[in-house]
């Protein structure tokens, strides 16, 4: 309801500019051609140069008086969307508490981790204004998403090199285990170049003894 009133009123203001704005250029016209015949009235008929002043003179204040009710309309434009914008500063930084908890017990950490997160914006392309200065606890959610997933392939990758270059370790005593073992482990490598699954790396490494 705030919000259609607020859209409402931007209209009014908005359509009463529009009209003022012509307006004004018109009388400012009007005052160059007056001021300009004035000059030449002054010694040729003092009664209509009398006449053409007072004219001249209501110009002047109706141009005064509509470029100061633009100035206002323009003012309070600037300062409604300089509240908005507080507003919305507060809105999302309320936001951003409840998704990243951590944050608001520390506000050096939260500084950094979402320096880190424009910088991870930039990264991909994103102008770096933008990412300098958007607010929005959606973009940050995402752009966290994004990174955690990045570096869980990052990882994985990782782990799935060391995974096929590992050669067989052979623990002492469970030299009558190494069928058993040796079958499990191809089992592992079979289903981790099948699913690239993180889990399923950790499993072969487990049956290559690298992990416990």
């Amino acid at each position: 309801m705030r919000a259609e009133r607020e859209r409402q009123l931007d209209m009014e203001r908005q359509h009463y500019a529009n009209v003022l704005v012509p307006m004004i250029n018109t009388l400012a016209q009007e005052i160059v051609g007056d001021e300009a015949a004035l000059e030449q009235l002054l010694l040729s008929d003092p009664h209509e140069y009398q006449v053409r002043k007072h004219q001249l003179e209501k110009r002047k204040a109706a141009l005064q008086g509509a470029q100061q009710q633009l100035q206002i309309i323009e003012q309070r434009r600037q300062q409604e969307t300089a509240e908005r914008y507080k507003q919305s500063v507060l809105e999302n930084e309320r936001k951003l508490y409840e998704l990243f908890p951590h944050w608001q017990k520390d506000i050096v950490k939260a500084r950094d981790e979402m320096r880190g997160l424009r910088e991870y914006a930039k990264s991909y392309g994103i102008d770096p204004q933008l990412a300098d200065t958007f607010i929005e606890a959606p973009f940050f959610q995402i752009l966290h998403k994004a990174k955690l997933y990045d570096g869980i392939k990052q990882a994985k990758a990782e782990v799935t090199k060391k995974v096929q270059l590992a050669p067989p370790v052979t623990k002492p005593g469970a030299a009558q285990k190494k069928d058993g073992q040796a079958q499990r482990l191809t089992v592992a490598k079979q289903r981790l170049r099948k699913t690239h699954h993180w889990k399923d790396a950790g499993a072969a490494l487990k049956e290559l003894g690298i992990l416990k």
